[in-house]
């Protein structure tokens, strides 16, 4: 035993160093679209055309899929729109109405964003009372991540927040080792979740490159603040006991 008291144990030396360091609030996050809109007819008839292509990015406007209009454009149909027009202004809700019919064959989409798979095929039966509807549009960019923070560390994050500075966060892949996207926080719940004495926090994404997907799970880092001129030394010499 005395002889192995003796042995010299080879340690390494660094020197410290003065720098600036960066201080970051760690969480897990999930991805979430600011919108998400299944598009649905809003009259019955077949689908006769679909105009678009699964994935594909669309803007507002853009037109989805065409219901066949002939219903909608019998001669009786149009003899009702001039028989309206040719009454007092209190039936022109019933001629916005008729052509509202012959609008609404016509899909388009809602917002901009993303397209999902076709949820009908042409040559189908379509109506308002369908559940999936023809396609779901999800807004992607930008794009948000919700994640949730300890109550004890809410007052720093509200101190920076308060002092009128933005916050930036970073999301990374699921093995926390790749930075995908960077954005900036957007706002904090009013309330605190009492089961978990947590806070749930937005931050947006511009997402210009679609690296961020609706449900996705994600790390987190947000950025407090940078302690200017601390003393650092390598984060090998730090030793963690029962204390900390």
């Amino acid at each position: 035993a005395g002889a192995m008291a003796s042995v010299a144990v080879p340690v390494r030396i660094a020197t410290a160093t003065q720098q600036d360091i960066d201080i970051y609030l760690k969480s897990l996050g999930t991805v979430t679209a600011y919108n998400t809109v299944t598009v649905r007819s809003r009259v019955s008839g077949e689908l006769v055309e679909v105009a678009f292509q699964e994935g594909q990015r669309v803007k507002a406007g853009d037109l989805l899929a065409q219901v066949d209009p002939r219903a909608f454009q019998v001669d009786t149909q149009a003899a009702l729109v001039r028989q309206y027009e040719g009454t007092i202004k209190s039936d022109q809700a019933n001629v916005d109405n008729a052509r509202l019919q012959l609008e609404y064959a016509r899909i388009t989409a809602p917002i901009s964003g993303r397209l999902g798979l076709r949820q009908v095929d042409r040559g189908n039966l379509v109506s308002s009372s369908d559940t999936n509807g023809l396609v779901v549009i999800t807004q992607t960019q930008p794009i948000s991540v919700v994640f949730t923070l300890p109550e004890t560390q809410l007052p720093e994050v509200r101190a920076e927040i308060t002092a009128g500075k933005t916050l930036a966060v970073d999301a990374y892949d699921r093995a926390d080792t790749r930075r995908i996207a960077t954005g900036e926080l957007e706002t904090l719940d009013n309330q605190i979740d009492v089961t978990t004495g947590t806070l749930k926090l937005k931050a947006r994404f511009d997402n210009a490159d679609d690296a961020l997907f609706p449900n996705q799970f994600v790390n987190v880092r947000l950025h407090v603040l940078t302690r200017k001129d601390v003393t650092a030394i390598p984060t090998a010499a730090l030793q963690q006991g029962s204390a900390g």
